[in-house]
């Protein structure tokens, strides 16, 4: 990115103290660790920091401009304010934050893409960018930058030569997209599932619908998975998904039909099955041709960390879910794993499902019934919310809230030739269960 401090203050209609607005930024901050020559330091107040008690250590670090809330007291606590140029004070520096990326993504000429839904939104990310930047220049989400902040820290990602800009958006509460859609106003928007996620502020799944819809305002076109009941109503809004079926599953790969191509994926479950109808569609309207975009997804692997990762531990093989968890994808993924056949034991670790609210004691149940039906060697929880799942299973299952009781158990049961399945949500860290093994 280049953006003048004369720009800047063009586009928040605010005079900077100490200006020198010859000056230009090429890179959006909001960690002071991170800071590099020529940045703009965004001061962020969180629930546990201040990053105005930051803006010293990042001007050192080579950021040349701040923006800075009109209630914080930092200029009356330097000895030389005249020393730090191109100070914006702004009333809200978030909401400062998100007026100049999007006035800085209108400066682009870039087609933006968002991707929403409750399972399955990074591999598709990932998947569609990666058929796209054989023909494009595409920027994308990174890691999990899909909020507030997160978006308008990717859309500075992005500079003249960029052809598509791909948003992950991820929400827990009414509005929140729309702050977000408004800021991107996509050309083409991608929803796809409906899912028991964050129910905490959503509450049910009508509301995660109505919710996750607030994107189609904004939307130029918008796909969406037919397949999904509650987002089939919608179809006489939107377009749906190009046909497909899943058509195989074996360990490590799975053989689909899309739009009446035979494709083997190297990802599993119905997630990647949705993941590869998403970005046809969407590689298609772009104009690449069939031919290239079933290449380039067969030819993906998923690199996102803790999902769907399979990790060898001696003879063991682990597949790690853990990054998160809620109860859609919970069951999307149990029922992959319950497909897979080899001679060693079926062996899964849960942990608990946060963010449920008043109904995480019915979903918890709700998963252990579900469980009883299953053809699992082992069932282990993990989790104060896991003993819910316990007693709906009734009480057929190890459960512990003991981080070193699971382990011994784990390390009691497992043997060469079995496969352990972890899946919880991503305070529950299940991941740390690996180096116990």
């Amino acid at each position: 990115m280049n953006l003048s401090i004369k720009q800047i203050s063009k586009i928040l209609s605010i005079q900077p103290k100490n200006p020198e607005y010859f000056q230009h930024i090429t890179s959006v901050k909001i960690d002071s660790r991170v800071c590099l020559k020529d940045s703009l330091f965004v001061a962020v107040k969180g629930e546990n920091f201040d990053g105005h008690d930051f803006i010293q250590e990042s001007q050192k670090k080579g950021a040349v401009a701040f923006f800075i809330d009109e209630t914080s007291d930092f200029l009356n606590f330097i000895s030389n304010p005249i020393q730090f140029k191109n100070i914006f004070i702004v009333k809200d520096t978030i909401l400062a934050l998100h007026a100049l990326s999007k006035s800085y993504l209108k400066i682009l000429k870039a087609k933006c893409i968002v991707i929403t839904g409750s399972v399955g939104k990074t591999t598709t990310k990932d998947m569609l960018k990666f058929v796209l930047e054989s023909n494009f220049k595409v920027i994308a989400t990174k890691g999990n930058l899909n909020n507030h902040l997160g978006l308008p820290l990717t859309i500075f990602e992005a500079d003249e030569s960029t052809d598509i800009c791909i948003f992950e958006l991820g929400i827990s509460d009414f509005g929140e997209m729309t702050i977000l859609a408004e800021i991107v106003r996509p050309d083409i928007g991608v929803i796809l599932n409906i899912g028991k996620s964050h129910l905490e502020k959503l509450k049910n799944l009508e509301g995660v619908l109505l919710a996750k819809w607030e994107l189609a305002q904004f939307c130029k076109l918008l796909f969406i998975n037919d397949d999904d009941s509650l987002l089939a109503r919608k179809l006489n809004q939107a377009q749906a998904f190009v046909s497909g079926k899943i058509l195989e599953l074996e360990y490590g790969k799975q053989n689909i039909v899309i739009d009446a191509h035979s494709l083997k994926l190297n990802i599993l479950g119905v997630g990647g099955f949705y993941a590869a109808k998403a970005s046809y569609s969407v590689a298609q309207k772009l104009g690449m041709t069939e031919g290239e975009i079933i290449k380039r997804i067969e030819d993906f692997r998923d690199i996102s960390s803790m999902r769907q990762e399979l990790v060898k531990v001696g003879g063991i093989q682990v597949i790690n879910d853990a990054y998160n968890a809620n109860p859609t994808s919970m069951l999307a993924s149990l029922d992959v794993f319950e497909k897979m056949v080899f001679n060693g034991k079926k062996v899964v670790l849960l942990g608990d499902m946060l963010e449920l609210g008043e109904l995480s004691k019915q979903e918890h149940y709700a998963l252990g019934q579900c469980l009883l039906a299953k053809g699992f060697d082992e069932v282990i929880l993990f989790g104060l919310d896991m003993f819910c799942a316990y007693q709906g299973m009734l009480k057929q299952s190890f459960w512990s809230n003991d981080r070193k009781e699971v382990s011994k158990y784990l390390k009691h049961i497992l043997a060469d030739g079995d496969r352990l399945f972890l899946k919880g949500s991503r305070g529950m860290k299940l991941e740390k269960f690996i180096n116990d093994l």
